[in-house]
């Protein structure tokens, strides 16, 4: 028995109890005891009872009941050092409970995971200084990102910077005193105004897929629908992998969007309300022919798994690119059909308060707002007569 199990424990007896092994535990009453604990009795299970693990267990007894002592310190109140990883899983834990989408959280834990805890998992909190933080920004920095990425990441950190502080684990909170904004980290550049043309939008819609190698040609169906439903409804691309053909009101023409896929998990849209909008002629008898090559309820399943796909970007690298290419289309992104919608719709006259409830804008803009009140609101035939001049 080591020097420090000596000045701890002094005595212990082994014993078998009920077919378990168990320690009965005395420490000295100079021993430090944890929070909340009276009495200096400890008594630890070891388990079930055999006859090798009891000789082991009375061989090797104070080594065992010094280490269980030990364990009952590993409780973040009873640690005389608190570890950044210590209370890092319990800052986002927190802070999960005010948050509406499980895929943020998913998000956050692998950014602690792999970005923060690397770096700071083993400092001590009270250590941590200004220098430190700025020194992994710098690292950070390294990594070509975008101030959007990053700007996740120092999310992480300032939570369990901020719990830390909360909670009293510190005197004070030195992420206050570091800038999240840095000229380490490129600017995202923006696709927002960018769109297919009316002619591009023409070459997608009646795409033949004349001059197609057979992987394309397996494909057609599924982009070329997909894309009809992104420019004549302005759906967000995770709404219309989502969609299912029970979703769609054949007699009243209508697709009712009320669930999206974001970062892999199903859920609702992202404001949370469902939204019916009407299926123009050419959508309509679009989707009557996907519909007859179809394996299962989702419009746009894997055939693999039968399931949607949960990363649009398979969808754009496998499918959509390829068709672009063929078309000789330069690539402006998949989700600016959704763009592309609202810009041709615009171009065409089509009303604002028609557009806003295609997109799903629960508020709309302000100048949406403004048509509302002075237009009213729209009914299915009229949004629709209106959605034709998208395909004239």
């Amino acid at each position: 028995m080591d020097m420090e199990a000596i000045d701890i424990i002094k005595s212990v007896k082994v014993s078998n109890k009920e077919g378990n092994i168990t320690l009965d535990i005395i420490v000295k009453s100079t021993a430090k005891l944890p929070i909340g604990k009276k009495g200096y009795r400890f008594r630890h299970n070891i388990g079930k009872y055999t006859a090798v693990m009891f000789k082991y267990t009375e061989k090797n007894k104070f080594k065992i009941a010094y280490e269980y002592y030990q364990s009952k310190f590993d409780d973040i109140e009873n640690k005389e050092v608190i570890l950044f990883e210590d209370v890092a899983f319990l800052a986002l834990k927190e802070a999960e409970i005010n948050r509406r989408k499980i895929d943020d959280t998913k998000n956050y834990l692998s950014i602690l995971k792999k970005h923060v805890l690397p770096y700071f998992g083993k400092m001590p909190l009270k250590d941590i200084k200004v220098k430190d933080v700025k020194a992994w920004i710098v690292e950070q920095g390294k990594l070509d990102i975008s101030q959007s990425t990053f700007n996740k990441r120092h999310y992480v950190i300032k939570r369990v910077l901020d719990y830390s502080n909360e909670n009293e684990y510190t005197s004070s909170n030195i992420i206050q005193h570091v800038k999240r904004s840095s000229p380490l980290f490129r600017k995202r550049q923006s696709n927002d105004d960018a769109f297919y043309t009316q002619d591009e939008v023409d070459l997608i819609l009646n795409d033949t897929y004349e001059g197609s190698n057979i992987n394309e040609l397996r494909n057609h169906n599924f982009i070329n629908t997909f894309c009809h439903i992104g420019i004549l409804i302005g759906a967000r691309t995770g709404e219309i992998s989502a969609l299912k053909f029970s979703d769609i009101n054949w007699e009243e023409r209508t697709i009712k969007i009320q669930r999206s896929i974001t970062k892999s998990i199903i859920d609702s849209t992202k404001t949370g309300v469902s939204r019916t909008v009407p299926m123009v002629e050419k959508l309509y008898q679009r989707l009557l022919k996907h519909k007859e090559s179809a394996i299962c309820d989702w419009i746009f399943p894997n055939p693999i798994t039968l399931m949607p796909y949960t990363d649009s970007r398979t969808i754009s690298d496998h499918k959509f690119k390829s068709m672009l290419k063929r078309l000789n289309i330069p690539y402006k992104g998949l989700y600016q059909l959704r763009h592309t919608f609202t810009t041709l719709a615009i171009l065409n006259g089509v009303l604002l308060p028609t557009v806003s409830k295609c997109l799903g804008h629960r508020g709309g803009t302000a100048v949406t707002q403004k048509h509302y009140l002075r237009l009213g609101n729209t009914n299915q035939k009229d949004m629709r007569e209106q959605l034709e001049k998208l395909t004239v």
